[in-house]
């Protein structure tokens, strides 16, 4: 047999290491011909898996066309407990039955359901009890020889949504998990006044402490709880160190509420001894609402805990009046946070790439690197001005001597004949595209300009203040441009809007937005940055981005890269100048 494959995630390209693999569209070669020497061995393997990625882009994206849902919300990364199985072909009563028997076999299983969608395309759908189940099952069977077509490998992917519940699909938060806890009723009664003598009234969702980092100074009547997020199985991935309390009334609700990633681990748990309605919503704002059962914990890992924020929407019935007490669990963070979800990690938006330099790591990696790396690209999809700030330039005296902070190509610095405009970008590709086209451009960064005050008699900032991670760097960069703007000048800045019409929906103010560069030739073929993003899924020891997707649409290849925006809400920006 082949030897191992390094180890990789669980998700989507995972092959089996243990199985062979048969090349697609061969006929000639098998993994297992004992006549083919290593070398052979090992490019047999790249070509399957290129191919294997290729097809599993396609196949993600039928099912997502056929379901009219955008696929973000139809597949998951990490492990759940439903799985895609696409490719199926057309299937007779005899083959899914033979298909049934195979999978019903696995620990688990619950149900298989085939979609006809025509007569040659289907895809089958798979649900186990749990993620740790399906997982085992991928882990044995991602890749290897379809148990049908003898040309196919049997592909499977996490899915986020149950189809077979309702026409509507149910959207699992992948991460979430609700487990039911037991008391006696002496336990029961002494925690319940615990809560209330800590918070009688409603703090309006206001954290109140119950227990900071010493589990041996917690109050009695949490040992109990303590003892069962415990025992008899770890409910939680850490055992707690920091409880605290929010209160609030059915009739305020709880404002949407993103733990911090760079304070505490992976594994929050809340616990409330009333049932309440948990509202989880993703930066594809997308909503899943949740009924919690009385004395129930809802534990939340990875996605759920990471990138899903939770509400409890406001009551407007006749307990309106009634006081939740909602007891968060968690565990104070020891090292920096490794998470794959950068655009919602306080760690990425708030940490400096170096003492040398001004930008945090994400406005490093995902805005300053990603802009140089698209620079070709965006420039040419760049060409035309925006009406607006050309009426603006236009409108300032003769003889102006204006600066455009974060120029990109230039495209605004040859609108208008009657002053001077010189431009600035942190992209050096950028700069150099605005320089061969003969501007007076140079390399800034918007945080620090090496302008005296009070030099240009306008200054504007076109897209460029919603890539700063943090309101410090925001207030900074707005500080600059005012800074060296003359007494009486004029600011024209552009950001975007969280609020917005069209086919932009934000579900968070901190998003990552794709850019596409269309591959040709050769690099059509070259899933490597496809492979990578999977790896990168589980390497995650340093605070590295993620490199670029593998997309494909009809016969076309994309590479797909990610840039971080803070989309603002309505009256933001006013209130960041006034401040």
């Amino acid at each position: 047999p082949l030897p191992p494959s390094p180890p990789r995630s669980s998700g989507l390209t995972q092959f089996n290491s243990h199985a062979p693999l048969i090349i697609v569209r061969s006929t000639q070669e098998e993994f297992m011909d004992p006549h083919l020497d290593a070398k052979r061995k090992a490019n047999l393997e790249a070509k399957a898996r290129k191919v294997f990625l290729k097809k599993s882009t396609r196949a993600k994206a039928f099912i997502a066309k056929q379901r009219a849902t955008d696929a973000s919300v139809l597949f998951s990364p990490t492990p759940t407990r439903m799985l895609w199985v696409p490719n199926m072909g057309n299937l007779s009563a005899t083959d899914a039955e033979a298909l049934l028997q195979l999978f019903s076999a696995y620990k688990g299983f619950e149900s298989y359901t085939a979609s006809h969608s025509d007569a040659t395309q289907t895809y089958a759908f798979l649900r186990f009890d749990t993620p740790e189940n399906a997982k085992s099952l991928v882990e044995e069977l991602q890749g290897t020889k379809h148990p049908l077509q003898a040309n196919r490998l049997l592909m499977l992917i996490y899915s986020l949504i149950d189809p077979v519940v309702e026409d509507a699909c149910e959207i699992e938060v992948a991460g979430m998990e609700e487990t039911p806890i037991s008391f006696q009723s002496e336990e029961q009664e002494a925690l319940t006044s615990l809560l209330i003598s800590t918070c009688p009234t409603s703090t309006n969702g206001a954290e109140t402490p119950l227990l900071v980092t010493d589990t041996a100074s917690a109050p009695p009547a949490l040992a109990p709880l303590l003892a069962r997020v415990s025992t008899p199985i770890q409910l939680l991935p850490y055992s707690p160190d920091s409880i605290s309390l929010l209160t609030f009334s059915r009739g305020e609700g709880l404002a949407p509420t993103l733990i911090p990633h760079s304070e505490f681990e992976d594994g929050v748990g809340l616990f409330a001894t009333c049932g309440f309605t948990l509202t989880f919503k993703n930066p594809d704002n997308v909503e899943v609402d949740r009924e919690v059962a009385p004395l129930s914990l809802v534990s939340l890992t990875e996605q759920s805990r990471f990138q899903w924020s939770f509400e409890v929407s406001p009551s407007s019935g006749a307990d309106a009046s009634e006081i939740v007490r909602l007891v968060v669990l968690k565990k104070v963070r020891s090292e920096p946070c490794r998470c794959i979800y950068h655009a919602q990690c306080d760690t990425w938006r708030t940490t400096a790439i170096s003492s040398a330099q001004a930008n945090t790591i994400i406005e490093e990696k995902y805005v300053k690197d990603v802009y140089n790396e698209i620079a070709s690209h965006f420039s040419a999809t760049r060409y035309k001005p925006w009406p607006r700030v050309v009426e603006f330039l236009r409108s300032l005296s003769p003889g102006y001597f204006a600066c455009d902070v974060g120029c990109g190509n230039g495209k605004y610095l040859g609108v208008d004949d009657t002053g001077v405009i010189v431009g600035n970008d942190q992209s050096k590709n950028l700069v150099k595209i605005a320089r061969e086209r003969g501007h007076e451009v140079a390399v800034m960064n918007n945080l620090y300009l090496p302008f005296l005050s009070s030099s240009f008699d306008a200054v504007i900032s076109i897209a460029v203040v919603h890539h700063f991670s943090t309101v410090a760097h925001r207030l900074q960069a707005l500080g600059e441009l005012a800074r060296i703007l003359k007494p009486g000048g004029k600011m024209l800045v552009y950001v975007w809007a969280m609020e917005q019409t069209g086919k932009r929906n934000f579900g968070s103010q901190d998003v990552m937005v794709p850019w596409k560069v269309e591959l040709a030739g050769e690099d059509k073929s070259d899933t490597s940055s496809s492979e990578k993003v999977e790896e990168a899924l589980n390497e995650t020891s340093e605070l590295t981005p993620l490199p670029p997707k593998l997309e494909e649409k009809g016969r076309k290849s994309y590479k797909v890269y990610e840039r971080y925006y803070h989309v603002f809400l309505e009256g933001e920006m006013r209130a960041l100048v006034e401040s």
